[in-house]
């Protein structure tokens, strides 16, 4: 399917409209945020010595109840987190859809939405990371297996194969996903026909979903730069700060400082990084209905013939 007909740049237009009229998305944008950086941790270095590894676990062995009650701690903020994210994707999406077709649409009505769609979202989601992890897993089990054999040619040669085989795959998987939750949600489908129509949308519209991947990449990028151009002279500001409430303050005024540049710089990254996720969405689900629209239409009619069909199949047509 060619690509001419699309107007990307109205598209971006049209979503930078939406997202700065309609703040009240920002909180959907900033749960989608949370729930991105959940899978943050701490990694223990190998590089520590042995003794300190040894002190660890006997401060483990003697406070196993307070590890417990961490780690449950842990797992329910981290529960928690995904199940915000999710709900606020689906309240994102289908509220950016509701303002593109001029219908009314709230915070309160799409938490609501994004709560009916919550498990289609999981579900979508658990299927595409199992899919990357398997065929990561299929490429590394022959790989290992030749680097174990000291086969370094052969291995670097079928990581290379495997490279240019996985980065397709991984396109393939993510936009299979993208389109599953934005048919799941905009057209209420099953999660198997979520996927089956994400897959035939995007075997018609590989260049569109190439040049969108795209532009997504330029918005990174730039969003980065920008993100750079505003830390720069902050960290600016704030040493000059810090130097000077050094002199009044010593320690406690260098402390007071970091705290306070740490907390800005997070706040603003915090509110840009939700205005972003908004801002993204906005273009995917406009993106989505060019590409998508009469395919969603069609699937409506086939769903009423179906509908109605059984019910008046024996009944004969009335002239009255």
């Amino acid at each position: 399917m060619p690509d001419s007909g699309i107007n990307y740049l109205e598209i971006i237009k049209n979503a930078a409209r939406i997202t700065w009229r309609n703040r009240y998305l920002w909180w959907f944008g900033f749960f989608i945020l949370l729930s991105s950086t959940m899978g943050s941790s701490f990694q223990y270095s190998s590089r520590e010595k042995i003794a300190d590894r040894e002190k660890i676990f006997e401060f483990a062995a003697t406070h196993r109840e307070w590890i417990i009650f961490a780690g449950l701690a842990a797992l329910a903020v981290w529960i928690a987190l995904l199940a915000v994210g999710i709900i606020g994707k689906g309240a994102l999406i289908k509220s950016v859809n509701s303002l593109i077709e001029k219908k009314e649409t709230s915070f309160k009505g799409g938490w609501k939405e994004g709560k009916k769609y919550f498990w289609k979202i999981f579900f979508i989601g658990i299927f595409s990371a199992i899919f990357i992890l398997a065929t990561l897993l299929v490429f590394m089990i022959p790989i290992g297996f030749l680097f174990y054999n000291k086969a370094y040619f052969l291995g670097g040669l079928l990581s290379l194969l495997a490279l240019l085989i996985f980065i397709p795959v991984v396109f393939l998987a993510s936009f299979i996903r993208i389109y599953g939750y934005l048919y799941a949600i905009l057209s209420d489908l099953p999660l198997g026909e979520s996927l089956e129509n994400a897959y035939a949308l995007l075997n018609k519209n590989i260049v569109p979903s190439i040049v969108i991947s795209l532009i997504f990449l330029a918005i990174a990028t730039l969003a980065t730069m920008v993100a750079l151009l505003f830390i720069i002279p902050v960290l600016v500001a704030f040493f000059i700060i810090g130097t000077l409430l050094f002199f009044l303050a010593k320690q406690v005024g260098i402390i007071v400082t970091v705290i306070l540049g740490t907390l800005f710089i997070l706040a603003v990254m915090i509110f840009g990084g939700s205005v972003y996720q908004v801002f993204t969405h906005a273009i995917l689900v406009l993106f989505f209905r060019e590409i998508a629209t009469p395919k969603i239409k069609e699937e409506v009619e086939v769903e009423k013939v179906v509908e109605l069909g059984p019910a008046h199949a024996s009944e004969p047509v009335s002239g009255n």
